[in-house]
Parts: C-alpha cells; sequence; structure tokens
C-alpha cells in the first residue's frame, strides 16, 4: 500500500478536546465569498452526526485577502 487515500475522507479533525468530542473541517478561501460548493455533502454529514452525538460541529473559514477567520457552527448552517 502506498500511503495514498482512494476513498472519500472525512472532516479535517475529529477528535476529543478537554473531554469534548469536537469535529471540524477548515476552508480558505480568496476573493469576497466562500463557494458553499467548496464543503462536500459527505463532510457536512460528518459535522451533523457529530452534533447529533454531543460533539462540537464546525466549520472554519479563512479569507486569504483579509487574514479573517469564521467559525461557522453547525447549528448555523442551512441544509
Amino acid at each position: 500500500m502506498s500511503g495514498v487515500m482512494t476513498g472519500k475522507s472525512t472532516v479535517d479533525y475529529d477528535g476529543v478536546y478537554k473531554g469534548f468530542p469536537v469535529t471540524f473541517e477548515a476552508k480558505s478561501f480568496k476573493g469576497k465569498s466562500f463557494p458553499l460548493k467548496n464543503i462536500k455533502d459527505h463532510q457536512i454529514q460528518d459535522l451533523q452526526d457529530s452534533k447529533k452525538h454531543g460533539g462540537k460541529a464546525f466549520l472554519l473559514i479563512h479569507s486569504a485577502d483579509t487574514d479573517n477567520v469564521f467559525l461557522v457552527t453547525v447549528d448555523m448552517m442551512e441544509y
């Protein structure tokens, strides 16, 4: 096995911090807006599943142009 992933990956981080389950996906963009198509359906599902099981689930979105970081919780997402 060469170490190359061949299937869909999950989210960028799925673990525990200070005893709390945490799941997040990190994205970065240039320009004036973040294209929602950059978040895959299976990543949203992973975040929703984590939330259902009591975890903290969110997106971290970095604007390369302004160097701002936005935290978007699963509860804030429309799906």
